[in-house]
C-alpha cells in the first residue's frame, strides 16, 4: 500500500473494491471493521465481518450533584430536541452531525509511542469527509541504529579524536591547576613580605611583578571559572580559588596605585637625607615638617586616585567575603587579620573622602590652624583625665607643621601674672589662683578647652583653634606593644611596667643637671626628661613603621574617650562629633551615674588606687527610682614600690633623706585626697542627713559633690542615696567611667 491513504470510503460506495489492510495501522489488535458514529470507516474485505472497533468520540460530563433539585440522573441533562439533526440538514452541503454535550473533566491517559489515539479526533463536519490516516514514523531507536550503522566509520574516528582531546585537556588542566596553585601561594607570600621592605623603588617593582603574575594566573584560571563558577553552576573549590585570585589581584591594584601616590610624593621632596620619605613620616610630629611640602595641594591633586583605591578595596573585601576557609587554620587567621586591616583602612578612607573639605580645613589649606596637644598624667586625676603637665603647640598650614613648641604647663601659668581668677567649686582650698594646670576641671571637655584657650590668650600666646588632650595610658600601650625604649644618656630601659614611676620620679627630681644634658637652651624645663623620652619613642616607632597598628591604638583610645578633642570652628567640631568625640553621658535620658574624681593630693597616689562603685537600684512609682551608692577605695601602695623609688633616686645620686622623703610623697606615698562629683539626672534629690553638696549642672545633670580621703595602705568607704525621676522611665542604671582613671570597677545590683 502507499505511504498515505486519503478518503477511505464506506463499503457501499463505488471505490469500496480497494483492498485496505487494517492490520498495518493497528498491529496490536486484529480488526476487521472500524466504525465511527455508527458508520463504518473501513473494513477488511478479505476477512469479512469480524471484530469491530468503534472509535466514535463521545463527550462525558461528570457532576457531583444535579444542578436542579428535580433532576435524578445525568440522563436528564440531555435534551434530545435541542441536539437532534433535522431531515433538511441531510440535503445540505454542510451537513453537521450534532454531538452530545460533553466536557472531559480529567486529562486523557498518555498513549504509547507510535500509536494512533482516535480519542483525540475532532467531530466530523460531514458524513462524507473523514480524517486522513498517515503511516506513522519509524521509532527513534530504529532510526538511531540505522544512523549508527550508516556512519560507524566516522563515529569510530571521531571517538578516537574526542578521547585524545579529552586526555590532553585533562593533562593540561592538571598542569594549569598546579601552576595556578603554586603561583597563587607564591604571590600571597610576596605580598605578605612587602611590610619588611624599606626601599620604595624595590617595593614598587615587587608590587608590579606581583600584579603581572596574578593577571597571568587569572588568565590561566579563566576557563575554569567560566565553566565551573558562573550563575548557573558554582563549584565550591573553583569559587574559593576565584575569590582568592581576584581578591589578591584587586589588592595589588590598590597597592600599585598607593605606591604611585607615594612615588609622586617623593618627587615633591627636596633632595637630601633630611627630607627622605621615611624621615618625613618618622619625625613629622616630633620635630615638625622641615621639607616644605604643601600636603593639602598634593592630596587635592590625588583625590581621584584615593577614590579609586577606596573602590578597589571595596572590591577586594567583596572577594574576601566569599572565602569561607582556606583549609588551613594559620592561613585563615592571617586572612582574618588582613580583612580587619583592610576594613579599617577602607572605613578611614571612606569617611575621609566624604569629609574631604573639612579635613583640608583641619590641615590648614587656606589659613594656618593653631593646635595644642595636652599631655595629661592620670596618676593625678582631673575631670578630663589627669594633670596637664606638658603641652605641645604647633601650626598646620598646607599640611606643614610650623612653629612646633613644647612647654611645661607652668610656662603658661607663670605668664598669666598679674591676672588672677578665683578657682571654681571644690578647688578653693587647694589653690588660690585658677590656671591652665587645673582648667581641665569641667565634665565636658569642650568647656575645659574654652577655659584653657582663654588662659593661653591671657598669657600672651596665640589663640588655639583645636585642642587635643591625651592620657599617658596611650604611651603605656605603645610601650607594651613596641617597647621597651632605651635611654642611653640615662642608662635606663623604660617599658610599660615602669614608665609612670621612672618618668614621674626623674621629672620631679629634675635629674638633668646630674647628667648635664646639652639641650641648646639656657633654661631646661623640668619636663626635659619627658621630652627626651618622647623623641626616643617616636624614633623607635618610626623605624618599626607599623602605621596601621598605631592607628588602631589611637582609634581605640579615641573611642574610649581617652583622647579628647574640641575645636572653636563649629563645622570642624561637628565633624569631630560625627567621629564620636562627644561622650555618651552628655545625651543620656536614662538613670545614669557618672563619678568624676579631681585629685587634691599633690602627689601621684592615684597610680595605686583601686576603687569599686556599687549601685543598688529600687524602682518607685511614676518613673522614679531610688539609687543607693557605695564607693570603696583602697590605697594599694606597697613597701616594695617605695623601695624601688628610693633605689631609682639613689642611682641618680639623690641620697638626702629629706629629699627622698619629699619625692617619695610626691610619687604616691601620701594621703589620697579627692574632690568627687557625682553627675546624676537633672532634678535628683539626696536622701536627708548626708554630708554631700547639691549643685546645678550646665547640661542634663545635677551634681552631688563631696571630699574624700584614703590613707596609704588603707581603705575607705563613701555611701549615699538619692531619688531621681528617669526621663525614659527605664530604671536600670547606666554608669560611665572617667577618662584616665585606673583600676575602677562598677557593680550593679
Amino acid at each position: 500500500m502507499t505511504d498515505t491513504i486519503n478518503d477511505i470510503y464506506l463499503s457501499e460506495e463505488p471505490w469500496a473494491w480497494r483492498i485496505i489492510d487494517a492490520q498495518e495501522f493497528f498491529p496490536k489488535i486484529r480488526l476487521d471493521v472500524v466504525s465511527h458514529n455508527n458508520s463504518r470507516v473501513f473494513h477488511d474485505i478479505r476477512s469479512g465481518k469480524g471484530k469491530v472497533l468503534n472509535v466514535t468520540k463521545k463527550h462525558l460530563l461528570t457532576l457531583k450533584k444535579p444542578v436542579r433539585a428535580g433532576r435524578k440522573s445525568l440522563e436528564d441533562l440531555f435534551d434530545k430536541k435541542k441536539y437532534a439533526t433535522s431531515i433538511l440538514s441531510l440535503f445540505s452541503k454542510q451537513r453537521i452531525i450534532r454531538m452530545n454535550p460533553v466536557s472531559i473533566l480529567e486529562p486523557l491517559p498518555k498513549t504509547r509511542f507510535n500509536t494512533l489515539d482516535v480519542r483525540l479526533y475532532e467531530p466530523l463536519l460531514s458524513i462524507r469527509t473523514f480524517p486522513d490516516i498517515y503511516r506513522l514514523p519509524i521509532p527513534l531507536s530504529r532510526r538511531a541504529k540505522k544512523t549508527l550503522r550508516k556512519h560507524r566509520r566516522r563515529i569510530a574516528i571521531g571517538s578516537v579524536v574526542f578521547a585524545s582531546l579529552s586526555i590532553s585537556l585533562i593533562l593540561l588542566s592538571l598542569t594549569a591547576k598546579n601552576y595556578v596553585e603554586r603561583e597563587t601561594i607564591r604571590d600571597y607570600n610576596r605580598i605578605a613580605a612587602l611590610k619588611d621592605m624599606r626601599d620604595m623603588e624595590a617595593i614598587s617593582k615587587e608590587v608590579h611583578d606581583i600584579r603581572n603574575s596574578l593577571k597571568t594566573v587569572a588568565l590561566v584560571f579563566g576557563p575554569f571559572r567560566a565553566v565551573l563558577d558562573n550563575r548557573f553552576y558554582r563549584h565550591p573549590q573553583i569559587h574559593l580559588a576565584s575569590n582568592v585570585i581576584h581578591g589578591w589581584l584587586t589588592l595589588s591594584d590598590s597597592l600599585e596605585q598607593l605606591l604611585f601616590i607615594a612615588q609622586e610624593f617623593t618627587k615633591e621632596l627636596p633632595k637630601g637625607e633630611v627630607c627622605s620619605l621615611s624621615s618625613f613620616f618618622g619625625s613629622w610630629l616630633v620635630v615638625g615638617n622641615k621639607c616644605d611640602i604643601k600636603i593639602t595641594d598634593f592630596l587635592k591633586n590625588h583625590q581621584i586616585n584615593l577614590e579609586q583605591i577606596n573602590e578597589n578595596l571595596g572590591t577586594t573585601l567583596g572577594y574576601y567575603a566569599g572565602i569561607e576557609s582556606l583549609g588551613n587554620p594559620l592561613f585563615d587567621e592571617k586572612l582574618e587579620k588582613n580583612i580587619l586591616s583592610l576594613l579599617g583602612i577602607r572605613e578611614i578612607l571612606t569617611f575621609s573622602l566624604a569629609h574631604f573639605d573639612t579635613i583640608m580645613s583641619l590641615l590648614g589649606d587656606t589659613k594656618p590652624e593653631q593646635y595644642m596637644l595636652i599631655n595629661q598624667n592620670q596618676d593625678e586625676l582631673r575631670a578630663n583625665g589627669g594633670f596637664p603637665g606638658s603641652i605641645l603647640s604647633f601650626e598646620l598650614y598646607k599640611g606643614q607643621v610650623q612653629n612646633f613648641e613644647k612647654h611645661d604647663v607652668y610656662d603658661y601659668d607663670w605668664k598669666l601674672y598679674p591676672y588672677k581668677e578665683q578657682p571654681p567649686s571644690g578647688l578653693e582650698g587647694y589653690s588660690g589662683n585658677f590656671g591652665i594646670r587645673d582648667a581641665n576641671y569641667y565634665p565636658d571637655f569642650r568647656d575645659s578647652a574654652k577655659k584653657i584657650g582663654f588662659f593661653v590668650e591671657k598669657a600672651g600666646f596665640k589663640s588655639v583653634d583645636t585642642m587635643i588632650a591625651i592620657n599617658q595610658g596611650i604611651i603605656i600601650e605603645l610601650l607594651k606593644k613596641y617597647g621597651p625604649v632605651k635611654m642611653d644618656a640615662y642608662d635606663l630601659t623604660i617599658d610599660h611596667t615602669n614608665f609612670s614611676r621612672i618618668v614621674s620620679t626623674l621629672v620631679e627630681a629634675r635629674v638633668f643637671p646630674y647628667k648635664k644634658l646639652d639641650t641648646g637652651h639656657s633654661y631646661q624645663s623640668p619636663k626635659e626628661f619627658l621630652f627626651r623620652f618622647m623623641e626616643a619613642l617616636s624614633k623607635q616607632l618610626a623605624e618599626k613603621r607599623d602605621i596601621f597598628g598605631y592607628l588602631n591604638i589611637l582609634v581605640d583610645h579615641f573611642q574610649k574617650h581617652e583622647i579628647l578633642i574640641a575645636s572653636k570652628n563649629t563645622e570642624i567640631q561637628s565633624f569631630f562629633e560625627q567621629l564620636g568625640s562627644k561622650e555618651s553621658w552628655q545625651e543620656s535620658q536614662g538613670n545614669f551615674l557618672y563619678p568624676i574624681f579631681t585629685s587634691l593630693s599633690a602627689n601621684k597616689s592615684d597610680r595605686y588606687m583601686h576603687r569599686k562603685l556599687s549601685i543598688k537600684t529600687e524602682s518607685l512609682s511614676g518613673c522614679s527610682v531610688h539609687n543607693f551608692v557605695r564607693l570603696n577605695s583602697d590605697h594599694a601602695i606597697t613597701i616594695d614600690e617605695q623601695i624601688r623609688t628610693r633605689k631609682l633616686l639613689h642611682d641618680f645620686g639623690i641620697d638626702d633623706p629629706a629629699e627622698q622623703e619629699r619625692l617619695g610623697f610626691i610619687e604616691g606615698n601620701g594621703v589620697n585626697k579627692q574632690y568627687i562629683r557625682f553627675l546624676v539626672p537633672k532634678g535628683s534629690t539626696l536622701d536627708s542627713g548626708l554630708d554631700l553638696k547639691t549643685e546645678a549642672g550646665t547640661g542634663n545633670y545635677t551634681i552631688f559633690s563631696t571630699f574624700h580621703r584614703t590613707e596609704p595602705m588603707k581603705s575607705s568607704v563613701l555611701e549615699f542615696g538619692y531619688t531621681t525621676k528617669v526621663p525614659n522611665c527605664v530604671s536600670e542604671v547606666e554608669s560611665y567611667v572617667q577618662p584616665g582613671i585606673l583600676n575602677f570597677k562598677v557593680v550593679k545590683q
